[in-house]
């Protein structure tokens, strides 16, 4: 996951490295035209588009350094992120599995309130980020069908 994150988010730094050849090369036939000729309103002209060339080259590696440092103070906490939203996904599908194995509730009074005290069992430690064992859910089930 960390791999798919940093490819993603890093997109944008590798198309401006990408770019720098060219820019460096633009940049050197600027210049080397300005060296060569003589004064004139042309020579005025490039090189001012040439001052705002470097301008905005510069602020552009500026802002991409930038992003590039968020990502790398976002990234673990990025990952920590999806690491602990898998471990809830799994509890959750638990829960669910084994609350979903209980079709219905049984017309018996005592029964149904252990079915409601095993409930609370489940959510307090769902509320604690841990539950009841596969092995106890089992247990508690079978207990509960035997009663009926």
């Amino acid at each position: 996951m960390h791999s798919f994150f940093f490819c993603c988010l890093q997109a944008d730094r590798r198309d401006v490295l990408m770019h720098e050849p060219l820019y460096n090369n633009v940049v050197r036939k600027a210049t080397a035209f300005l060296e060569s000729s003589g004064p004139g309103p042309k020579k005025d002209e490039i090189s001012a588009k040439l001052d705002d060339v470097n301008k905005r080259w510069d602020e552009l590696k500026r802002k991409t350094n930038e992003r590039h440092a968020q990502i790398e103070d976002v990234l673990p906490l990025a990952q920590k992120y999806h690491d602990n939203s898998q471990n809830v996904k799994d509890v959750v599908t638990l829960a669910e599995t084994e609350l979903g194995s209980y079709f219905s509730v049984s017309p018996d009074v005592e029964i149904a309130k252990q079915e409601l005290q095993n409930i609370k069992v489940c959510y307090r430690g769902l509320n604690r980020r841990r539950i009841v064992s596969t092995k106890d859910w089992k247990i508690m089930r079978r207990d509960i069908i035997k009663k009926r």
